[in-house]
């Protein structure tokens, strides 16, 4: 069972720099939450709420995202070794497909009812950073700045509201990029689906995720 993070946790996070990939609107003053549901819109496959309700971005079923008011702001692929289903490819871009292009490395370790992910990526300055991401099959999701069994800081809590639907509710710490992380979760909702589809065997298998 995943060990669980109070709102009273995420709100007295603190940490001496944004968590972030490059300049950003949607960085969070304070500890906040979101909401991402599917949408009967047939231009989007997923809307973001903040917490009032107002929709903030839009993921089309091209994996596009964009803002309220329909501007584009990145969009992303996933490509998918079907040898080796653990390694998995993530093409992230922003300012369009020929616009900027980030990388970053999503390292998995599969247990038989948890799911585990290293995210390495390069800050705004260029320095080396990693969110350790554990899933379990209560439907918790928990996000730490730097590994957890190194002192890891919990930064973000999501809690699906169906098993079977990618409908949750995300608690989020003060100084993240809610963009980016959205697209993450997206990420990892889909490499949870495929694992769950590879069953049991891939479960035992160990894999190196690129996010570019």
């Amino acid at each position: 069972m995943l060990s669980t993070v109070s709102s009273s946790e995420l709100s007295n996070v603190s940490l001496d720099h944004d968590v972030k990939i490059n300049d950003s609107e949607y960085i969070t003053k304070e500890k906040t939450f979101i909401n991402l549901k599917s949408t009967v819109d047939v231009n989007s496959e997923y809307v973001v709420c903040d917490e009032n309700n107002n929709d903030l971005f839009y993921c089309t079923k091209e994996n596009i995202i964009k803002d309220s008011n329909g501007n584009h702001l990145l969009n992303f692929k996933i490509k998918e070794n079907f040898i080796l289903k653990n390694n998995t490819t993530l093409l992230i871009y922003t300012g369009g497909e020929n616009g900027k292009e980030e990388k970053i490395e999503f390292i998995g370790r599969y247990f038989s009812k948890t799911l585990k992910y290293y995210i390495e990526y390069n800050n705004q300055n260029g320095k080396k950073e990693v969110l350790d991401v554990i899933y379990d099959d209560s439907k918790n999701l928990i996000i730490y700045y730097g590994k957890k069994k190194e002192g890891g800081i919990p930064i973000c809590k999501i809690q699906k509201k169906n098993t079977f639907k990618n409908a949750c509710k995300i608690d989020i710490a003060k100084g993240v990029d809610k963009l980016f992380l959205t697209v993450i979760i997206l990420c990892i909702f889909n490499l949870k689906q495929s694992t769950n589809e590879l069953g049991f065997l891939c479960a035992l298998l160990v894999g190196k995720i690129i996010v570019i």
